[in-house]
Formats: structure tokens, sequence, C-alpha cells
């Protein structure tokens, strides 16, 4: 005999007319799910419960991949305000004002400071993040969830953790796809920046194969960065939003030359990876206490607001590909196997 099912309706907000929902699978039961600016509707039939909805697989399941296309659609999370639970059609639970605040805890804020790429509502996209069960969440999800979670943030501190985080997350998917895998990050970053064909080398000198000084460079860099007055780092702000490589930092490139030689580096692998990478060491690992207060032109500061714009930049451009299943299987993974990461 087969199993009875009824029909359940969630909506919130101003979700009541809301049409063109996307469908994805959990398990054995198709999900139908919708989210505008304002609102939200998830619907399944499936087992009638006899216990509480809120501890429901399903209907959490539902409920976070609401808020997870909410995010990438239109940089806030949904609202909660005036909550139903319909039944058979028969509503069965209500709540409103205040009390959404607890329905879901989020390590994001309301609303992103700064908007995700267009890419992430390209419907393949969509269409993989929704088909795909916690339980098989690759490194990519990390990345993408601490992308999310840096355009929350206000801090020039949590947005670098977070960004480096999702950059950690993408490099280390594309290791687990080389042939036989690459542990040590040093490898994982020389991976990644071959792979886009980006100089990058922090281990050597070209000329001489004597060992750079790394803090003395980093050094430097902050301190050119800290050089900067307002228009030339607002200059140099606006031409990393924009993408344009050819007009960034140009102090740089003699600075990069002198301790990399003119072959080894380019202000792109230096400003993507080797400079995130040296400020990761100091930060994460207690080598420089990350203080508690500071003013806004203090050397840490500019530096990383500076890089934080260029890792946003990066991660929004870059991420959003790998989220592409066709792509990836045709294109990145087999360009993986061949490159070479001496």
């Amino acid at each position: 005999m087969a199993e009875e099912r009824h029909t359940y309706i969630i909506k919130a907000g101003n979700g009541a007319g809301l049409k063109g929902s996307r469908e994805y699978k959990f398990r054995n039961t198709t999900v139908s799910i919708n989210v505008n600016k304002t609102g939200l509707v998830i619907s399944y039939s499936r087992p009638k419960l006899t216990g509480n909805l809120f501890s429901d697989d399903l209907f959490r399941d539902a409920l976070k991949k609401v808020e997870l296309m909410s995010l990438l659609k239109y940089n806030k999370r949904p609202d909660y305000n005036n909550l139903s639970i319909m039944i058979d059609g028969s509503e069965t639970y209500q709540k409103g004002g205040d009390e959404n605040e607890t329905l879901i805890y989020s390590m994001v804020s309301d609303k992103l400071r700064s908007p995700m790429a267009s890419g992430w509502c390209d419907e393949k996209t969509l269409n993989t993040i929704l088909n795909t069960a916690k339980s098989s969440y690759d490194r990519r999800y990390a990345a993408l969830f601490s992308l999310i979670m840096s355009k929350s943030k206000t801090y020039e501190y949590e947005r670098f953790m977070y960004l480096w985080m999702s950059m950690n997350g993408l490099y280390g998917f594309m290791a687990k796809q080389y042939p036989k895998g690459i542990s040590g990050e040093c490898k994982q970053l020389k991976l990644i920046s071959n792979f886009l064909g980006v100089c990058y080398d922090s281990r050597k000198n070209s000329d001489s194969g004597a060992p750079i000084d790394k803090n003395v460079l980093r050094g430097k860099t902050e301190s050119i960065i800290y050089g900067l007055d307002t228009a030339e780092y607002q200059e140099t702000v606006t031409s990393i939003m924009n993408n344009r490589w050819d007009e960034i930092l140009h102090p740089f490139k003699e600075l990069i030359d002198e301790a990399f030689g003119s072959t080894e580096m380019d202000p792109k692998g230096f400003f993507i990876f080797w400079l995130p990478y040296q400020l990761r060491c100091k930060y994460f690992h207690g080598e420089k206490a990350v203080p508690m207060m500071s003013f806004s032109r203090e050397a840490p500061i500019p530096t990383l607001c500076l890089v934080n714009n260029i890792l946003e930049v990066f991660l929004d451009s870059e991420l959003v590909k790998w989220f592409d299943n066709d792509l990836l299987e045709t294109v990145f993974i087999p360009r993986i196997k061949t490159t070479v990461v001496p």
C-alpha cells in the first residue's frame, strides 16, 4: 500500500504571489522553492509529520537553500515576517515580528555590503547548488560560503579572514583534482597560479637563487601603500574593482623585480597570491597581533583594504566558474591534470 502523502506550503513575508519556482530533489521528495526581495515560498509533498516541522531535515534543508538563493540573487537574507505553514490547505502555524530573528541562526548579516557577481544567478549554477546535498559539499562550497560571509563583514580583518578562507577552499578543491593530489599550501598556490597563467614564486630569486626576505618585501609593500595619498589610493582601489590590472600599482613593479627578478613575478600574482599569503601567515599564525582598535591610516588598514578589494574582485569573477559542472569536467579538470607544478 502506497504511503499517504500530505502537501506542505511554507510562506513568509510578501511571498503569497510568487510564481516560477525552482525544483530540486531532497532524497526521494521533489521540493519547490521560490524567493524574491521580500518573501519566500517552499512547497512539497511528504508523509505527514508527527513531530515538530522545525526539526525535520527536509524543511531545514529547504530553508537553508532559500537563504542561500536570496543572498546570491538579492544580496540579502529573506524576510521571515508573517511566516505561515499550511498542511493540506489548513494553516497550522504562524509567527511574525521579532520572533523571526531566531528562526535560523546565521553568520551573515541581513544585507551584504557588496553584491555577489551576477554569474551566481545563472540557471545552471543555481541548479548545481540546489541539487547538492550537504553530505556532498566539497571545498567549492566552503569557498562560496566564506565569500558570502566576507561580503557581510564591516571590518577589514574580518573581511580578510573570510576572503582567504574562500581562496583556500578554491585552491584546495583544485589540488584534489590534480593527479595524486597536492599537499602543502605553497604547492597548491603554485597550482592555481600556473593554472591561471599568473606568475607567482615566493621561494627564490631568479638571478642569484638567494632566499627572499619576505618580511622586508612585505614591509616595503605596506610602506608604499601607506604612502599613497587619498586620491592615489582611491584610484588604485577603483582600478582593482574594475579589474584594470594595467593601471594598478606601478610603483610595485620595481620592488617586485628587485626581489624576484623580472621574469619571476608580476603585480597580479603578487597581489592575488603572494601578499595575501604572507598576511595570512602574519595574522593567522599569531606572528602579529590583530589590533583591537585602529585609526584609518594606520599601516595595517590600508594594506588589508587594498588586498581585500583585490581578493574580492578575483574570487567574484573566478569562483563562480567552478560551479559550472560541464566546464569543470570538460575544460578545468583536464587542464589541471596537465598543469606543471615544480
